[in-house]
């Protein structure tokens, strides 16, 4: 029989950074140019099977997608309390969604009580110039790497439109928090390439073998 775990993770980041078409890609494998922005915070979660030989384990992920308007800035708290992760989103063609990162991590920093991992997430990279969309970028991963590095937290880029890298990020969050090494990918940070992969279908069960 699987060992089942279950950890709480939380999205963090300012209103448009992309968080909530990054959860709807990540559950319902769609993705929509009209997604409402949270109001409070939203809840789902989904299981991921972690395999290593014999061993087997199923991270349930339960997901908190938080409001990122200022408005709701106070609520956050509520949500993210006892988290054993934190995705802060922000939007690579957006400076000042960048300049907001620093801002939730300091609120988890004073907030959160217990060890919560961190993980940094731009996103939207179907809409750089160098993917052949039509904006510039407005934050290089050299900077964002540096950043991370400095707060021992890891960085992706995703893509909700394209579904780049989605899996992956929660792959790793869950395989983190069950004490697994990927095997399948290079770490995450060199895993940044100049090309978009093929879209892939999202299952509901995901999984990693090593």
């Amino acid at each position: 029989m699987d060992e089942v775990h279950t950890t709480k993770v939380v999205l963090l980041g300012r209103t448009g950074s992309g968080k909530t078409s990054l959860i709807v890609r990540y559950i319902s494998s769609v993705f929509s140019e009209n997604v409402k922005p949270t109001i409070g915070a939203a809840f789902s979660k989904k299981t991921v099977q972690l395999i290593h030989g014999e061993e087997r384990k199923q991270v349930v992920l339960a997901i908190w997608d938080t409001a990122g308007d200022e408005r709701y800035e106070s609520m956050a708290p509520l949500y993210y309390r006892n988290s054993s992760a934190a995705i802060i989103c922000f939007d690579l063609a957006d400076r000042q969604s960048y300049n907001k990162v620093d801002f939730w991590v300091k609120e988890l920093v004073e907030k959160v009580e217990q060890n919560c991992k961190l993980y940094i997430c731009g996103t939207k990279t179907d809409l750089l110039a160098e993917y052949g969309g039509p904006l510039k970028r407005a934050v290089g991963p050299t900077e964002v790497m540096a950043y991370a590095k400095k707060l021992n937290a890891k960085f992706v880029e995703t893509s909700s439109k394209s579904n780049y890298g989605i899996d992956d990020l929660f792959k790793l969050v869950a395989a983190d928090f069950a004490g697994f090494t990927l095997c399948e990918a290079p770490p995450i940070e060199d895993s940044l390439r100049l090309q978009e992969p093929n879209q892939t279908d999202v299952n509901e069960k995901s999984s990693c073998c090593f």
